[in-house]
């Protein structure tokens, strides 16, 4: 298994598997298998979706789910700063450039997450 030859020659070029933070994302029809396959491992195997360096990949009902949360987190924020600016102003423009980087963030990469968030 690659995953075995990995985990042991992966030390030597400074590689150390963390299981908790590795998913091996399958199709549905695959996951009972892959479950089977990788059970001592710690690795978490789904056919859903994971985050990857803050992009949403896996499927349409998962990415189109985080794309809705981050929206709502990015919402939330902006709302927020009529009262913020009223008493501190700098904190409210901080807060702003802020939720701007973030509103790139959450629709740059992959393609299919921006495919997502023409949706929303």
């Amino acid at each position: 298994l690659w995953y075995a030859r990995l985990k042991d020659l992966g030390p030597n070029f400074g590689f150390h598997i963390n299981a908790d933070k590795s998913y091996i994302l399958v199709k549905s029809e695959f996951e009972n298998r892959a479950k089977t396959l990788f059970e001592d491992t710690g690795i978490n195997i789904t056919s859903e979706g994971a985050r990857h360096l803050g992009a949403a990949l896996g499927s349409d009902t998962f990415v189109q789910s985080y794309v809705q949360d981050q929206v709502n987190k990015l919402t939330d924020m902006v709302s927020n700063l009529p009262d913020i600016a009223s008493n501190h102003p700098h904190l409210a423009f901080s807060n702003f450039t802020s939720s701007l980087s973030l509103s790139g963030a959450i629709c740059s990469e992959p393609s299919q997450t921006l495919h997502h968030c023409s949706k929303v």
